[in-house]
Parts: C-alpha cells; sequence; structure tokens
C-alpha cells in the first residue's frame, strides 16, 4: 500500500557519459533540491546508469545522498527503475531505499532510515527532472 508522499524535488541531468555504445549503456548525475515530507528542505546528488533494454525502454540504478539544508545531515539513498520514452519525456518508475548516514536517532532525516519508497520521475529532452517518491507501506 502506497503512503503519504516522503520527498519531492526537482534538478537537472548533468555529466552524460557513454559508458558502452554497443550496449547503449550511460551515466549521469542529477543535482536536485526538494521538500520532505517530515524532514524539511534537502539537496539531492544522485548518479545513475542506465541502460537500453528495447527501442524506448531502460533499465537503470542510482546512488547518492539527501542532504538536510537545515542540519547537514545526510541519508543514502538507492533507487532502481524502469523508464519509458513518451514522446520528448522519459518517465521512470521504481523503488527506493533509504539508509541512515547519521549515528544520532535525532537528525530529521533518520526518519527515512530503512525506508522504501517508490518514485516517479519525468525527465525532459532538457535535462529537467521531476522526481515524487510515496512511502511503501
Amino acid at each position: 500500500m502506497l503512503g503519504d508522499i516522503i520527498l519531492q524535488h526537482t534538478g537537472k541531468v548533468s555529466d552524460i557519459r557513454i559508458v558502452d555504445s554497443e550496449r547503449k549503456k550511460k551515466e549521469n548525475s542529477v543535482r536536485a533540491t526538494g521538500l520532505g515530507n517530515r524532514i524539511g528542505e534537502v539537496t539531492v546528488i544522485m548518479n545513475y546508469w542506465n541502460i537500453q533494454c528495447t527501442e524506448g525502454l531502460y533499465y537503470g540504478e542510482g546512488k547518492g545522498e539527501i542532504t538536510s539544508r537545515e542540519s547537514g545531515d545526510k541519508i543514502k539513498v538507492t533507487e532502481y527503475g524502469v523508464g519509458r520514452v513518451h514522446g520528448q519525456k522519459s518517465m521512470w518508475r521504481g523503488s527506493a531505499f533509504y539508509q541512515s548516514l547519521q549515528t544520532s536517532i535525532d537528525s530529521k532525516l533518520y526518519s527515512l532510515h530503512g525506508l522504501v519508497g517508490v518514485f516517479e520521475t519525468e525527465v525532459d529532452e532538457a535535462g529537467n527532472v521531476i522526481e515524487k517518491v510515496w512511502e511503501w507501506k
């Protein structure tokens, strides 16, 4: 069952790199800012790789960290998803896993520790990214 939205952020794709042109494998980075339910304003930095499975269908994985703008606390996030091309945009759906990098349970970000999220991400042709993550209960 899906719960509340735990994170919404917007950002930009950068540093696109072709890893394997025969397999159509690419890497990129995303820098974003957003607002998390329970955690306040955050900065998100992610590195992704994706590979084309068939025409218009992609599989990808990402790793990164979310930093609280208020306290500087950080939490690690790992995402796995499937993307489809829709005209000038690609839509990604998948799962996100959160693990605390802080030892203090007093950190607002610690509330994400151990949560599994379900995300939907839209990327336009200019590399603008919008992502929403819901808690998977």
